[in-house]
């Protein structure tokens, strides 16, 4: 009797037209408004639900998976119609369930294949791995295979010098001169740009691998900045053998020379670049930057070049009303520059688009030539040579000489080149500055350009020969001497020639390679890198890879960036998957004074089958 009661309301409800939609006859309880068959929704709380009463004309949208969930991964709304004065269910919908090896989100937490792959990142059992290292199973680091060293199995920096180099613009030939600085004899002679008779090399700057950035001012065209290698130069061509220059009579055509990294365009036309400064400091990530800074002095400004690229960075500064001479940069990332008139220009190198600071020389000082920074951060500024103190903000004489170049020595002593002293009575000649009495000892060294590194004192006059300095002894070595007629062609070079220093294992550069065969020809080698390495602040490790069909095909394939320690931690996954079967590791390692250490690299690899 109840039971039939009951059924007689709902149809007298549907009868009604009841809905969700309309208004409801008063008295009527919408939870009871549940008609279609097996209803027992509640349609208070989800008026939509299936087989809750309706009268709406349109399907609606409809998804009863997590809040969140819809449209990620493979879930996806549905939808419900209104028929026969009920709601339907929802049709169509995707809802989250377990996730399957299959590349899809099919959980719909945002991560396709999460908790399904292996340690390799692809579906099946076929992850295989090898790691360098020196723990049990490892295969060793060898350090037959580049440059880099292995100290109780850990791959580090070579123990010992390398060798120092000195690089010497032949400025009307367009050439420039490496000098072996221990044995001082030329080594090699290298094009510095497209047209020797215009290029006009000058001004350089030496980077911690003895690697040069010559600056080619251009007497008619664009300025530009050429990088080349001392040494590990590659085999561009892979014809198994160093395409390079071995001698002062030995120059190769532009584009030959396989020790030529790069060569980039800077400013506009007749810009006239005559500063270039290296310059290695630490990003906020910890890794290192390498740049290059260029001062163009018909434009009055410096632009930033990636060191390793020679592209722009988009970074420079302004430096109106003075026309750039020479530049060094201090501890504080701070580049300060000489100008052709009695100015110094300075600016933070950390920040792009910097605004720069312009001080005027004291009244007499002359036209400022080249400058130093010293231990404490004074900038020594050559013309009549004047102390910078930036703590004070005041200039200091040294009273009665001159010079055109200055440069701080390993003994801690200011070196001026071109310098003129009143008390001696010498002019062009090479001087000592003491950095604290400013007490000067004048040699009897004739120089225009200087620089310095653990071989000695370096000044180059414009007669074709160099002297080398004993800081200790102040004699004087006369080399470059042995030619019929001047070894080196009018160098008008001023400071920034010689490698920053004999390069020890706490700065430098090496590379290790190693090779690890992955999948055969029909497969696609998916792999993952990790490692354990240390890489305190001021040093870096990159890792890079390349693959080929056969071991012999490697040397033509190009390297491909996969990690930089820092600011990358492992895993890393290399993304796209490379193609042959034996893939090369090169590792880089580089400091600027500590001492980056790799315990091992780890590679894993799967092979998937090619499309």
């Amino acid at each position: 009797m109840l039971a039939g009661m009951r059924l007689l309301l709902a149809l007298l409800l549907a009868g009604c037209g009841a809905s969700s939609r309309g208004p409801r006859d008063a008295g009527v309880d919408p939870r009871d408004a549940c008609v279609g068959d097996g209803c027992a929704a509640d349609c208070e709380d989800d008026p939509t639900a299936a087989g809750c009463a309706c009268d709406a004309v349109n399907p609606e949208a409809c998804y009863e998976g997590p809040p969140g969930t819809a449209g990620t991964g493979t879930c996806a709304a549905g939808l419900r119609s209104c028929e026969d004065g009920a709601w339907t269910s929802c049709e169509s919908q995707v809802l989250p369930r377990d996730e399957v090896c299959d590349g899809l989100d099919d959980d719909c937490d945002g991560t396709a294949d999460d908790g399904v792959v292996n340690a390799c990142g692809t579906c099946g059992d076929d992850c295989l791995h090898v790691r360098f290292g020196h723990e049990p199973g490892d295969e060793p680091f060898d350090a037959r295979s580049g440059d880099c060293a292995v100290r109780d199995g850990d791959l580090v920096l070579p123990e010992g010098p390398v060798p120092a180099f000195v690089w010497i613009p032949n400025t009307p030939e367009g050439t420039i001169s490496l000098i072996d600085a221990g044995s001082r004899t030329e080594i090699g002679r290298f094009r510095t740009g497209e047209d020797a008779a215009s290029d006009n090399p000058s001004r350089t700057s030496v980077d911690h691998e003895g690697a040069v950035y010559v600056a080619n001012r251009s007497t008619d065209g664009r300025s530009s900045v050429t990088r080349i290698r001392a040494r590990s130069c590659p085999d561009v061509d892979g014809n198994a053998r160093l395409d390079t220059s071995r001698g002062r009579d030995d120059v190769l055509p532009w584009g030959e020379d396989e020790c030529v990294d790069w060569h980039e365009a800077v400013g506009g036309r007749g810009g006239a670049a005559n500063a270039v400064v290296y310059q290695v400091r630490p990003a906020l990530d910890g890794a290192l930057e390498e740049r290059v800074w260029v001062g163009l002095e018909n434009e009055e400004r410096y632009v930033e070049l990636d060191a390793h690229s020679g592209e722009a960075t988009g970074s420079q500064a302004d430096c109106s009303g003075c026309r750039p001479t020479g530049a060094r940069t201090d501890p504080d990332d701070r580049l300060w520059s000489a100008c052709e008139g009695a100015q110094v220009c300075f600016f933070d190198t950390t920040v792009p688009d910097g605004s720069a600071e312009i001080l005027d020389l004291p009244i007499g000082s002359g036209p400022a030539v080249g400058l130093a920074v010293d231990h404490l951060g004074r900038v020594w500024v050559g013309g009549a040579v004047e102390v910078y103190d930036p703590l004070l903000g005041s200039f200091t004489e040294v009273p009665g000489v001159t010079a055109t170049t200055l440069v701080l020595g390993y003994d801690g002593m200011i070196w001026a080149g071109g310098c003129a002293d009143a008390a001696s009575g010498l002019e062009g000649t090479t001087c000592r500055i003491d950095v604290d009495t400013l007490a000067v000892t004048a040699l009897d060294a004739p120089s225009r350009g200087i620089d310095t590194n653990e071989s000695g004192v370096w000044a180059v006059p414009a007669d074709g020969t160099a002297g080398v300095i004993d800081p200790e002894t102040l004699a004087v070595d006369i080399v470059l001497d042995d030619c019929n007629g001047p070894c080196l062609s009018e160098p008008d070079t001023w400071s920034g020639m010689a490698s920053p220093v004999t390069l020890t294992t706490a700065q430098g550069r090496c590379e290790w390679r190693g090779l690890v065969r992955g999948c055969s020809e029909a497969y696609e080698t998916w792999w993952v890198l990790s490692w354990d390495a240390e890489t305190p602040l001021g040093s870096q490790i990159a890792v890079e890879a390349r693959a080929s069909r056969e071991p012999g095909g490697l040397d033509r394939e190009v390297f491909v960036p996969v990690a930089s320690i820092p600011p990358d931690t492992p895993p890393v996954d290399l993304g796209d998957p490379l193609i042959g079967e034996f893939i090369e590791i090169q590792v880089t390692m580089r400091s600027t004074g500590v001492m980056p250490v790799l315990h091992s690299l780890q590679v894993r690899w799967s092979c998937v089958v090619s499309n």
